[in-house]
């Protein structure tokens, strides 16, 4: 049996910048941070965002892009939605050292589930991470569900 413990609310507002085409869209003046934050959790390969098919629903075509921002802890967080469609999406997510060392920064590119709210979900390790934006459709909010299996 597989088990999700999830935080109550969604933590960390995940992004203070969004980037499109190497352009920055938003954000302009938390350029210090962008480099902050790239630097704690860097992407080490080539970045490609295909822009979303037109008949995409917007509150999912606005997820398209490169997200950046602190999480817990302040851990640097970095989330990329390199392509999106109606109801997958490929994304690469890389995140920073852990304060207290419980994790070394690192980044993968993973395949995520879109559901029509809007919302982006994938596992990484013993994690289910979801994303989605806010209410002014500026920031993207993480929360995190741990997975428990029982044998």
């Amino acid at each position: 049996m597989v088990d999700r413990i999830c935080d109550d609310t969604y933590q960390g507002i995940h992004s203070i910048l969004i980037v499109k085409n190497d352009k920055i869209v938003f954000g302009q003046y938390f350029k210090y941070d962008y480099d902050l934050i790239q630097s704690e959790a860097p992407i080490s390969e080539k970045i490609k965002i295909v822009e979303p098919p037109q008949s995409l629903k917007n509150n999912i075509a606005k997820l398209s892009g490169h997200w950046y921002g602190f999480g817990d802890y302040l851990v640097a967080g970095q989330l990329v939605v390199e392509k999106i469609d109606f109801t997958q999406a490929s994304v690469i997510y890389a995140w920073g050292d852990h304060p207290d060392g419980y994790f070394k920064r690192g980044w993968k590119r993973k395949s995520a589930i879109v559901d029509s709210n809007g919302e982006i979900e994938f596992q990484l390790n013993d994690a289910i991470l979801n994303f989605k934006l806010d209410k002014n459709e500026e920031a993207l909010h993480k929360k995190k569900c741990k997975i428990e299996t029982d044998i």
